[in-house]
């Protein structure tokens, strides 16, 4: 619970600073869209420290007998978020200087990405209290986000370019990259079954199901569980071999 509400916490943070920048504090877009790269940085140095030390902490775990599943290597992680990132801040900086003709506004910058970096920080030193018992899949969770994130950026200003030539407003990049980023942050806060783990529905759609009549006497939870029992990889049967 504390772990989902941190990240509640530091997704709302993130997410508003830019947003209420652009519109109560004059920044241009530039501005918010260079501090979003700088979140992606950011993310991804905290990102490696989370990987570095749960792989410190759990090294030699046993779970049923048999080593516990480790995380992905910090450094391999690094050496790939961490040039797609720096090509990213190349990009945005060529679409500033020749494209949309605006530069950030670096004294705001600054004091912006302090602060997002405090309040990353900050999530990141509430994770360190029971990162020790995260399972690898939690921890390589955070890892697919970030690079789905980082595949989002690539796309949005792919996007954003053809719909600024298309507008001619530095609003319409801004709009639709932050609209982007902002709905694949709210998908890392849907629920994920723990490998080979029955899962719960969530309760208020449980709660909504349990008005439906069942089917053959069967509840709405009891299909959820028997279905992602089913679905486990442990029960997907191997391709039979050819002759």
């Amino acid at each position: 619970m504390r772990t989902r509400l941190t990240r509640i916490l530091e997704l709302v943070g993130v997410n508003s600073l830019p947003v209420v920048g652009v519109i109560a504090g004059d920044w241009t877009s530039a501005t918010a869209l260079a501090l979003y790269w700088a979140e992606n940085l950011i993310a991804a140095v905290l990102i490696t420290g989370r990987l570095w030390l749960h792989r410190r902490w759990t090294a030699g775990r046993v779970v049923d007998g048999a080593p516990a599943p480790t995380v992905t290597a910090p450094a391999a992680f690094l050496t790939t978020a961490l040039p797609f990132t720096l090509a990213h801040g190349l990009f945005l900086a060529v679409i500033f200087a020749i494209v949309m003709k605006v530069a950030p506004d670096f004294a705001t910058l600054r004091g912006a990405v302090l602060a997002l970096a405090a309040w990353q920080a900050l999530a990141f030193g509430v994770d360190l209290w029971t990162l020790e018992r995260w399972p690898a899949a939690r921890v390589t969770a955070q890892v697919d986000h970030l690079m789905g994130r980082v595949v989002v950026v690539h796309l949005s200003i792919i996007a954003g370019m053809l719909i600024y030539a298309w507008l001619d407003t530095e609003w319409a990049f801004f709009s639709f990259f932050a609209g982007m980023k902002l709905l694949i942050d709210l998908g890392s806060l849907v629920p994920r079954a723990e490998p080979g783990a029955t899962s719960a529905p969530p309760p208020w759609l449980s709660a909504v199901m349990r008005r439906v009549p069942g089917r053959s006497g069967e509840t709405f939870d009891q299909y959820w569980a028997r279905t992602s029992r089913s679905e486990s990889p442990q029960n997907v049967s191997p391709p039979e071999a050819g002759p």
